[in-house]
């Protein structure tokens, strides 16, 4: 018997997919491809950033990273810590940018 998946079945399947990301550190100039799930939130993304780069713990602590997707020209913000990479909507070939200086906005 065939079944059909709702949309709650597809939402919850894409969202334990990994998708495929750039991290960029625009001091350093360096840049790293890495994994996340969209359940993941922006706070987990900072975690796996500061690990990934062996930055001091609390490196990110009050600064907001920004998100490009692809076609995008200026990037959003992503603001609160709290928020997942699926309300961000986040997608494969994004690129997190991210450096010592807040970011001030820009959605695009």
């Amino acid at each position: 018997m065939n079944r059909y998946k709702g949309n709650s079945e597809i939402r919850k399947e894409a969202n334990s997919v990994y998708k495929e990301i750039y991290l960029k550190y625009t001091i350093r100039d360096g840049e790293i491809r890495t994994e996340v799930k969209l359940t993941e939130t922006v706070k987990q993304l900072k975690k796996k950033i500061v690990n990934l780069f062996e930055l001091p713990e609390n490196f990110l602590d009050n600064h907001h990273l920004r998100v490009k997707t692809p076609g995008m020209r200026n990037g959003k913000v992503l603001q609160d810590d709290n928020k997942t990479l699926e309300y961000y909507h986040i997608k494969n070939e994004s690129m997190v940018i991210f450096g010592r200086d807040q970011s001030l906005g820009g959605n695009d």
